[in-house]
């Protein structure tokens, strides 16, 4: 079994571990960064010896924003632009890239690196039994993701199958990433009920019905709001609800498919599927 090990995760983690923050000047004070590679060295034996695997393959995200999902929502990871990062963390970066050979991700994030390697080392689809590659990671959005994975926080190896991970991405596409300053599909929605259907859908077309049914009650309730804007915008008022409604969720449905999906192939896009 190959590891997939997420290193923008532990990258984070050492460097943040020796910094301190005053409380009365709210300044941080840096341990030598030296500390910082001892901290990933050691979080990654400790997954070895856990996973009683020494081959593994390490993946890191590119500095900057080289991801294409920028050009889909510029807001994406928005949350995030006035977040302190360590004063280690472009030496800890490279420090990984350099000893670890770490693949770095561009024009992506390494979660879709890690998912399509993934993917390419389980040619003949999913099967609890074939430990071809885990995923390691404490990342839930590698929960879209069949196979095997595992939690190095809560050191835990667990396995989804393919129709498991289809639930939780299409649960995904209602909820939301507030990670990632994706939205839920509405202010205040409440996920319950559609999650207990989700739960108990066996097949990817139920899935899909369930969340287009429940983008266009959504967008429904606000009709109103919906029309109002479409004639301050442009002047003309909507002529068919119904077909502006569908175009509407196929829209909205498109546009976070594209930011929650995990690619499984190179310069994958994902579109709503015809089943």
């Amino acid at each position: 079994m190959i590891l997939l090990m997420d290193m923008d995760l532990l990258k984070h983690r050492a460097a943040n571990a020796i910094e301190t923050k005053d409380k009365e000047t709210g300044e941080y004070k840096a341990e030598p960064v030296h500390h910082a590679y001892y901290n990933i060295n050691s979080m990654v034996r400790r997954i070895f010896v856990k996973t009683r695997r020494t081959t593994a393959e390490f993946f890191l995200t590119a500095p900057g924003k080289s991801n294409f999902r920028y050009d889909i929502y510029p807001d994406y990871k928005g949350n995030r632009k006035d977040k302190h990062l360590p004063e280690h963390l472009t030496d800890v970066h490279n420090y990984i890239k350099h000893k670890y050979k770490a693949k770095e991700a561009a024009g992506q994030e390494a979660d879709d690196d890690i998912s399509i390697r993934h993917h390419e080392l389980n040619p003949n689809g999913w099967n609890w039994k074939h430990r071809n590659s885990c995923i390691v990671s404490i990342d839930k959005d590698f929960d879209n993701i069949p196979g095997w994975h595992y939690n190095f926080m809560k050191q835990k190896a667990y396995y989804l199958d393919e129709i498991t991970a289809k639930r939780n991405f299409y649960l995904q596409l209602l909820v939301g990433d507030t990670a990632d300053n994706v939205p839920r599909i509405k202010k205040g929605w409440l996920k319950k009920n559609t999650e207990e259907k989700i739960n108990k859908a066996l097949t990817e077309k139920e899935l899909l019905d369930i969340v287009v049914e429940e983008i266009k009650a959504v967008k429904t309730k606000d009709k109103k709001e919906i029309e109002e804007l479409v004639l301050a915008e442009t002047g003309c008022k909507i002529s068919n609800w119904d077909i502006y409604l569908t175009q509407l969720t196929e829209r909205e449905l498109r546009f976070r498919g594209q930011l929650l999906h995990l690619r499984t192939k190179p310069d994958e896009m994902w579109e709503i599927p015809s089943l």
